[in-house]
């Protein structure tokens, strides 16, 4: 293999390699919606009894991956994103997991697979009368709780020019863990659905 040759395969593997783009920092708008959520009141009688709540919070998220993984057209990254939406009737979530990127050849879309476990904190005003499993329940006002979450979320990235993407995806999980460690008061646990866009920078 002579001088020229040499060089040649050089050049290549540094356009490479400044192709390769190990890391991806996004900024999403998030459409929580959360079900079952658990909320105490107490009846008529003055008895305490629980009753359920849906909410559908709007908020802003983000993140960041790294992609430790990188093979023709499949990437193996991990995943760190957050979410809020500040207030009563709101939530806070944070989570990190394992992302799988599919890049099919000839397709511009890049479709991803993330698996997440983490935080998540619920606002709810609650004030009011409900009817409930026990007859009519009158809450006790706002009820904040906070849960481990898991989520599996999927989407799709469409490249708008060479280090922006478009975003689109949703997921669904469900809060668990235990009450002494969490500080969740109640015995039920929300169900949690999302559907997020926005723009994702790729380095």
């Amino acid at each position: 293999m002579n001088l020229r040759s040499l060089l040649t395969l050089a050049v290549l593997a540094s356009a490479s390699a400044a192709h390769a783009q190990i890391a991806e920092a996004y900024a999403t708008a998030n459409f929580t919606h959360l079900s079952n959520v658990q909320v105490a009141g107490f009846t008529s009688s003055g008895v305490t009894s629980d009753f359920y709540k849906s909410i559908t919070p709007v908020g802003i998220g983000g993140g960041i991956t790294y992609n430790f993984l990188q093979l023709p057209f499949v990437k193996l990254g991990l995943d760190a994103r957050g979410s809020t939406r500040p207030g009563i009737n709101g939530a806070d979530t944070a989570l990190g997991g394992i992302k799988l990127t599919v890049s099919p050849p000839r397709l511009k879309p890049k479709f991803f697979i993330e698996g997440a476990a983490g935080y998540l904190a619920t606002r709810v005003d609650s004030t009011g009368t409900y009817t409930a499993g026990t007859g009519s329940v009158t809450s006790i006002g706002q009820e904040n709780n906070k849960f481990a979450l898991y989520e599996i979320i999927g989407g799709v990235d469409y490249p708008l020019i060479h280090f922006i993407d478009f975003r689109v995806e949703a997921g669904g999980g469900s809060g668990f863990g235990f009450d002494s460690i969490f500080g969740n008061s109640l015995g039920g646990y929300p169900h949690v659905f999302t559907a997020n866009t926005g723009i994702v920078v790729h380095f």
